[in-house]
């Protein structure tokens, strides 16, 4: 009787602990689903979908007869996502091994872009060659928060002759980043440093575009 009775009472405590176990998953369901249900649906939307960033070409520049002195083509760049990195260390190294990168430039560069968003891509090496497009492409898989993205660069068909006229492109400082004529510019902008290029920049900068993509948890686009 005494052995039947404990455990009698041993199942009714089981059942109890069970009961408020179901009740507490059941309030936390409630409360994730119904009252913050739109907040957390905001939250999985930003995880899912990405704003990125489409570069504007720059203005093509002209001499009195039509000839075209400056243009701009396509070109492959290489970035990093902060967002997207699993192993920090495991990700650069690799990288640096990959195409031969310093190990101390991809994390200068990664440490000048800590005021963005963690979702910013960091510019690491621009203008990359196909073959290096191809390993990177063939080791995504190992290096999350890796991209490489087609952009415009600058092109001067007549090669450095009219260097001294039309000046010359190139990225912008982390220097030039804090002055108030370059508000509007973010770490890894292309703008004019000399002659023409940096005269006329406001002209010739363009506009750049946006759109939103779905990413999977490796950051690449779905």
């Amino acid at each position: 009787m005494r052995g039947g009775r404990e455990d009698s009472l041993r199942g009714k405590f089981l059942r109890g602990v069970l009961l408020l176990t179901l009740l507490v998953l059941s309030a936390r369901l409630w409360d994730l689903q119904i009252v913050k249900g739109d907040e957390m649906r905001v939250l999985s939307e930003r995880n899912r979908v990405r704003i990125k960033k489409i570069p504007a070409p720059r203005g093509t520049i002209y001499d009195r007869n039509g000839v075209v002195l400056a243009d701009t083509r396509p070109a492959f760049n290489l970035y990093l996502i902060p967002e997207d990195i699993r192993d920090f260390s495991e990700t650069v190294d690799g990288l640096s091994g990959l195409l031969g990168i310093p190990r101390e430039e991809i994390m200068s560069r990664l440490k000048q872009a800590r005021g963005f968003p963690p979702s910013f891509p960091v510019l690491i090496k621009s203008d990359i060659s196909m073959d290096e497009v191809a390993k990177v492409e063939a080791h995504r898989i190992f290096l999350p928060g890796v991209t490489v993205q087609m952009e415009p660069k600058r092109f001067y068909p007549h090669g450095d002759r009219l260097a001294h006229v039309l000046g010359y492109v190139s990225e912008i400082s982390p220097e030039e980043l804090k002055m108030e004529h370059y508000k509007d510019y973010s770490a890894g902008d292309i703008i004019g440093k000399y002659g023409i290029e940096r005269i006329y920049e406001k002209y010739l900068r363009g506009k750049d575009g946006e759109k939103r993509v779905e990413v999977d948890a490796t950051g690449r686009e779905t």
